[in-house]
């Protein structure tokens, strides 16, 4: 038990706190827009990815990021596994966005 207490407090520690929801707002935006410049980087890199933020655009992104696990060359796009799979998670939120009317 202690172990799984020690590394939820440890992944609870790492996370970013902020003091008000504007100041929250603006970092997120953030993370996306630097999530999303990486992710058409990488569309500019891999012809058979295009950022046109479809299903099937989502099913390339991750036979890319398995292909690259594979072979341990995610320095390929100057970004480390745990970068790729954050634009990944902001690349799949954009999709769903973008394609859920409900969805914000």
């Amino acid at each position: 038990m202690s172990k799984h207490h020690d590394l939820t407090a440890s992944y609870g520690e790492s996370l970013v706190t902020c003091e008000h929801q504007f100041e929250a707002s603006y970092y997120y935006h953030q993370v996306r827009e630097q999530c999303m410049n990486h992710i058409h980087e990488i569309s500019k890199a891999v012809d058979e990815f295009i950022v046109d933020f479809t299903d099937e655009s989502l099913t390339i992104l991750e036979l890319l990021y398995y292909d690259l696990e594979d072979s341990n060359c995610f320095d390929y796009f100057s970004m480390t596994k745990e970068e790729f799979e954050e634009c990944m998670g902001v690349y799949f939120g954009e999709v769903v966005t973008s394609t859920i009317d409900e969805a914000h």
